[in-house]
């Protein structure tokens, strides 16, 4: 079974898949090759997603959703979803656990499931042309994403009836689809500016090997921003030349901001645009108004100029991080769909000092470099799991009509899968103050690692890499909740003002084994091979043993039950990571695949009967020809589709090493209100770091940690992520119940904790409540 890769967009939404060593995207029935992130829920019951969707815009704006890429896992109170409410045409509401819900005619979606149906019409799009059931999957996401914004995108996921064996930063997965097979060495910067997010990210290609230095972004800075100030523009001439004002009609407003986008786009190649937007209005008598706008390139320059200069200030916040200068790039990629303005391309060529290599698709990109990790981990991770099931039945698709609201998102396809149920986070209680201890806990044993020496201009891993071959609840105003009713953990010797960050060692990844590769990878092979491979009987050639024992996985959280006092901290130090392996590869079906932590992805459970044509779910509108339900293994009679542009590949190489880092500190809430970090930020992952914490009374089996993201020393201005509950303590006085909490981010940037008694060596139940979703860990 083939695994995809999928680039959910704010605006557009791509799926590529990977086979043979040659990777494409997956085109519709209509061969467009991305799908607009849109859903409209129609008068007659259908769902509508993509292009379709995104033409009721200027119709139904209030039953059509868009950009909930920039909300996902924020929660209520959060200051971008209250600014959101203002702006977008569609109703919102809060739903339980300071969730944020949207609705349409009469119902409420959580924002996983607006996702969820793009990410379902994008799997009946692979499934048509790969003419196999899909079932498992990775997801990118912007690199400055949080653990929230995560787990939601990983929620959305796994209601479509996918298993998202990684989350994956999109910088990240353009850096692997534009370097795969170059060999060699070079420095790259990755500038994203899509429809609704901005994230930069600065790498070190050595051979197979794919290092981010830094990384940092803004999750709600892109074209959507152009096209919501140009039609603020086209707004106050429609009302100082007609008198009709549209900031008081949503429904007119949209319809400019639709031609505000086709006025950007075409300002790409042109100086001059001209629109005419009929009958935005009605004179007396009922005489219609036309409205008649023109632009210059110019004038869009000068109001896009403020937006891309945001820009600049997150390029120097990475090459801050990274200690470089914009001139130490070799090569400069731009992805993402605003990066088509000349102003972006002259903006940015000045900065970095180079022009941008044009030889990459930017809407297409991500979505290769995504299938290339699935083709990996497809290999990798088929050996630990079960199949995926998918049922067999073809999904009828006579019109259904919107159902009562209930617990269950709507089947769109033979896979579809009930959401989970929300709930309420239970109230906190009074809890009572925690006593400090002084100590630190090396995780598993392992001796503590030397201190990392500081980066220079040749980064320090890969220089390593080369000198030694074995080497290896509610909500505050910054999107957290405001303060507990109990005093936060203690630590000793805190002085009233912020305490200085500990700085963390870097975990060092294993050195990946040697691979084996049968034949040359080439990514510009004629994509219609690659459909040929799919009409027949296809048979994966057996796959060879790795040559070494896998590598240790992060202890995973058990659930528990109840909430209790928090616990002292006792150590602000550092402790040692895992080093576990990060190789993420693309490789033929014969290749030997490198050792590597097994995805937490939970597995996945059969999907409930498909409803039947009288059911009463609305069906997910398509307009794929019946030929696609005919039977779920035949391939499609379409034609084949063109390969996407693809650097040079050159011969028989290496698999490559995939080493991120973590956008955003990870820390918990201490006396005080300050916040104790744990894991720094730009920390490469998978890593993990262990704290101490003590019981603050006598008899106490229960506490809690409050847990959030983000940079500042006060922990209100993080963003919280969920309190952490330790339950299944013994009882004992006060101070001698010692317990080893170990912090780990997995591959995909996901938290997990685990904590043991120091004395016993008895595992508590650890259980990480996130904040606006309803998941707990």
């Amino acid at each position: 079974m083939t695994v995809v890769g999928i680039d959910l967009g704010t605006t557009n939404t791509a799926v590529a898949a990977a086979r043979g060593g040659r990777a494409v995207i997956l085109k519709d029935e209509a061969e467009r090759a991305l799908v607009p992130s849109v859903v409209s829920f129609h008068p007659s019951g259908e769902v509508l997603v993509g292009t379709a969707a995104k033409e009721r815009r200027t119709v139904d704006a209030k039953n059509t959703i868009f950009s909930v890429k920039r909300l996902i896992g924020r929660s209520w109170d959060n200051e971008h979803v209250q600014r959101a409410r203002e702006r977008l045409p569609f109703a919102m509401k809060e739903g339980p656990g300071k969730s944020t819900l949207v609705e349409a005619r009469g119902h409420a979606y959580t924002l996983a499931e607006i996702s969820a149906f793009v990410l379902g019409r994008v799997k009946e799009i692979a499934e048509a042309r790969l003419g196999e059931p899909v079932g498992e999957c990775v997801i990118t996401v912007p690199a400055n994403f949080n653990d929230l914004q995560r787990a939601a995108t990983k929620v959305a996921g796994r209601v479509a009836g996918l298993e998202v064996l990684r989350i994956l930063n999109e910088p990240t997965a353009a850096a692997l689809a534009y370097g795969f097979g170059k060999g060699g060495r070079e420095r790259i910067a990755v500038y994203d500016f899509g429809g609704g997010t901005f994230d930069v990210t600065l790498l070190d290609l050595s051979g197979n090997v794919f290092e981010v230095l830094a990384t940092a972004g803004d999750t709600f800075l892109g074209g959507d921003d152009i096209d919501r100030l140009l039609a603020e523009r086209m707004a106050e001439e429609l009302l100082r030349k007609q008198r009709l004002d549209a900031g008081q009609d949503a429904q007119l407003f949209e319809r400019l901001r639709a031609a505000a986008e086709e006025l950007k786009i075409e300002l790409t190649t042109t100086s001059v645009a001209r629109t005419t937007l009929r009958e935005v209005g009605h004179r007396a008598f009922g005489k219609p108004i036309d409205f008649e706008f023109q632009l210059t390139r110019t004038e869009l320059e000068t109001i896009a100029r403020p937006l891309v200069d945001r820009t600049l200030d997150v390029c120097r916040e990475a090459l801050g991080v990274a200690g470089l200068e914009a001139r130490d790039f070799d090569q400069l990629l731009l992805v993402g769909g605003s990066t088509r303005l000349p102003l972006v391309q002259s903006t940015i060529a000045g900065f970095f000092g180079r022009p941008a290599d044009t030889r990459i698709h930017p809407d297409e990109v991500v979505a290769l470099g995504a299938a290339l990790q699935a083709a990996a981990l497809g290999g990798k991770e088929a050996s630990k799991r079960r199949p995926v099931e998918i049922p067999a039945a073809p999904v009828p698709r006579a019109s259904q009509q919107v159902p009562p609201p209930r617990k269950e998102l709507p089947s769109w396809s033979g896979s579809g899968a009930r959401r989970p149920p929300l709930a309420s986070i239970p109230p906190q209680t009074d809890l009572p103050p925690l006593r400090p201890r002084q100590r630190t806990l090396l995780h598993l044993g392992a001796p503590a690692p030397a201190p990392a020496p500081p980066r220079t201009t040749e980064h320090s891993l890969l220089s390593r890499l080369e000198a030694s071959p074995s080497a290896a609840p509610a909500t505050t105003p910054g999107g957290g909740t405001s303060p507990p009713t109990s005093p936060p953990p203690v630590l000793r010797g805190a002085p009233p003002a912020p305490p200085p960050r500990s700085s963390a060692e870097t975990s060092m990844p294993l050195e990946p084994e040697e691979l084996e590769i049968d034949e040359p990878i080439d990514l510009r092979a004629d994509a219609a091979a690659f459909f040929e491979d799919l009409s027949g009987t296809h048979e994966p050639a057996p796959r060879r043993a790795p040559a070494g024992p896998a590598a240790p996985r992060a202890p995973m959280p058990t659930p528990a039950a109840g909430r209790g006092a928090p616990l002292a901290a006792r150590s602000t130090a550092p402790v040692s990571t895992a080093p576990v392996s990060t190789a993420s590869v693309a490789a033929p079906p014969t290749a030997r695949v490198p050792t590597a932590p097994a995805s937490t992805a939970p597995a996945f459970t059969p999907p409930p009967p498909v409803p039947s044509a009288r059911s009463s779910a609305p069906k997910l509108h398509s307009s794929v020809p019946p030929a696609i339900g005919a039977r779920p293994g035949a391939p499609l009679p379409l034609a084949p589709q063109s390969a996407p542009p693809a650097p040079p590949v050159h011969g028989t190489h290496e698999l490559p090493l995939l080493i991120d880092v973590t956008p955003l500190a990870l820390g918990v809430e201490v006396v005080g209100g300050f916040c104790d970090t744990i894991i720094e930020r730009n920390t490469p992952v998978p890593c993990e770091r262990t704290r101490e914490f003590t019981t603050a009374r006598d008899g106490q089996t229960t506490v809690r940690v409050r847990v959030s993201q983000g940079q500042a020393d006060r922990f209100v201005d993080n963003t919280l992520l969920g309190d952490l509950t330790l339950s299944g303590l013994r009882s004992a006085a006060r101070g001698e119940v010692v317990l080893a909490v170990t912090f780990a981010l997995d591959e995909s940037g996901l938290l997990h904790v685990s904590a043991v008694d120091k004395e016993t060596g008895a595992s508590a139940r650890a259980e990480l409540r996130l904040v606006a979703i309803d998941e707990v860990r």
